[in-house]
């Protein structure tokens, strides 16, 4: 009972302090819908992607997420078009959060290898718990296993809305993505609780040493470096990290943390990952496996870090995916 009575607590104070909170991901970019909006379209002709997160393995449940997308380049009218689902659930109370979104995006040629695109976001959101994982005071009273004071669930769904902006060039992007403009109340209670205002800063930069042929714009060895910056409410996080890539092996190394902001009782430091991928160029598919090694004070042998595969698949005609590779398009 004692168990269960502690967990119940948690779930109290986390159901406070998690609706303010967004879903992360280690690999940020296997994600770029959920991202930035002004990703969508992206890409050669159509893409699809998939990510699944374990977060601290070790915690009864854990945290898990996962996200799925499907977007497509109207290249004929500059536009890109493009849907995602997302759903993140927290350990002991099951507090769900859904997101079901869709993007929409137009670029503007800035050169023949350069351009500026803006992006919009709608989409629909549901958050619940699951009163069944709770302990109520009935319960503690009779010991009875059901409680009659708490239902099956609590739930709100609402509307919400983002937008972004993004530069591609042949060897960097830099974008900035916002998210709740509308600050949706989330509350399960009655009282409000709107959501603060998401903003989001990333870049990167891609040197290739070698490409697959002489003449030809196939990249076969390269290293990219890249960036995350996020800000919502009182809390921020950055990620920084480098890729190396070589043949068809994608190797990866971040950091996750803010060492030079001082928080009382609190540590900084984050995470390490370690990323490995497996490419292949000419199918459009790339699978990525990462780890999150725990740095924070939630400690390694409490969590066990995190593990978060996945996958992205492009579909396009070869002649197309040749004509377009290395040229204004990151690949993460």
């Amino acid at each position: 009972m004692s168990n269960k009575f502690t967990h119940t607590c948690i779930a109290i104070l986390l159901s406070i302090y998690l609706p303010a909170q967004d879903a992360q991901f280690t690999q940020f970019y296997s994600s770029p819908l959920y991202l930035n909006p002004a990703f969508t379209g992206l890409t050669i002709e159509h893409r699809v992607t998939a990510t699944y997160r374990n977060q601290w393995p070790n915690i009864s449940r854990g945290y898990k997420s996962y996200i799925a997308s499907y977007d497509y380049n109207f290249s004929d009218i500059n536009s890109g078009l493009g849907v995602y689902a997302m759903q993140d659930v927290a350990p002991s109370f099951r507090l769900t959060k859904t997101l079901i979104g869709i993007n929409y995006a137009y670029s503007i040629e800035l050169d023949e290898k350069s351009n500026l695109r803006g992006g919009i976001n709608l989409s629909m959101g549901q958050q619940k718990i699951d009163n069944t994982s709770l302990i109520f005071n009935d319960q503690l009273i009779t010991g009875s296993a059901a409680s009659t004071d708490g239902g099956s669930a609590q739930r709100i769904i609402y509307p919400d809305a983002g937008a972004g902006v993004l530069y591609t060039a042949k060897s960097l992007w830099l974008g900035m993505s916002i998210k709740h403009l509308t600050r949706p109340d989330v509350s399960l209670t009655g009282a409000a609780s709107r959501l603060s205002m998401y903003m989001n800063v990333h870049g990167g930069y891609r040197y290739i040493f070698t490409n697959s042929s002489p003449g030809t714009s196939k990249m076969e060895e390269y290293i990219i470096g890249c960036f995350n910056y996020r800000h919502q409410g009182a809390n921020d996080q950055f990620d920084i990290g480098a890729y190396y890539y070589k043949s068809m092996i994608n190797i990866g190394l971040w950091y996750r943390g803010l060492p030079f902001k001082r928080l009382p009782g609190f540590s900084n430091n984050e995470s390490i990952a370690l990323l490995v991928g497996f490419e292949i160029p000419d199918d459009g598919v790339r699978v990525c496996y990462s780890y999150d090694y725990t740095l924070s004070s939630m400690k390694l042998s409490t969590t066990k870090g995190g593990h978060e595969v996945s996958l992205v698949y492009e579909i396009a005609d070869k002649a197309k995916r040749n004509k377009r590779a290395g040229i204004s398009y990151p690949k993460f």
